[in-house]
């Protein structure tokens, strides 16, 4: 019988911790006109209560507050150098991948315009989100017009 209730007890433990939301998200790079730059970032969550929320940081990348709800779409902030890069509303199957950041200058990629009218846009950034089962997704979230 205690053998019985040690093998549910550790069954109920493993499931636990193989369904459990992954809050630890791996940032691959940080690039500028696609060139992988070494640079130090700040990641932040922006709450409901117009706060926001820092990200502790590890080695490979960032760990999602235990305050953040990611069954709910969020706000993430990058920042580094002279750049804020606002991803809003990200959805919660992004927390599951590997990101890498990016900011692009003049001459822009073309595929990050989108119908854009490139002859105010100051820079364009962009996520590329690469999820374990080998589908990728690029966003481009946001065109800012004027530098910050």
């Amino acid at each position: 019988m205690k053998r019985l209730f040690f093998i549910l007890l550790l069954l109920l433990l493993s499931s636990n911790a193989l369904f459990a939301q992954n809050r630890e998200i791996r940032v691959t790079s940080i690039e500028v006109d696609s060139k992988p730059i070494s640079t130090c970032y700040k990641v932040f969550f922006s709450s409901g209560k117009k706060e926001l929320i820092k990200a502790k940081r590890t080695k490979d990348g960032f760990i999602v507050p235990d305050e953040i709800d990611l069954t709910k779409n969020q706000t993430v902030i990058f920042a580094f150098e002279k750049y804020w890069l606002f991803f809003s509303e990200l959805d919660s199957s992004y927390f599951d991948a590997k990101w890498k950041i990016g900011v692009d200058l003049k001459p822009f990629d073309p595929e990050r315009l989108e119908g854009e009218n490139p002859q105010n846009i100051e820079f364009i950034y962009y996520a590329v989100i690469s999820f374990a089962d080998a589908r990728g997704a690029s966003i481009v979230v946001r065109i800012d017009r004027q530098p910050k």
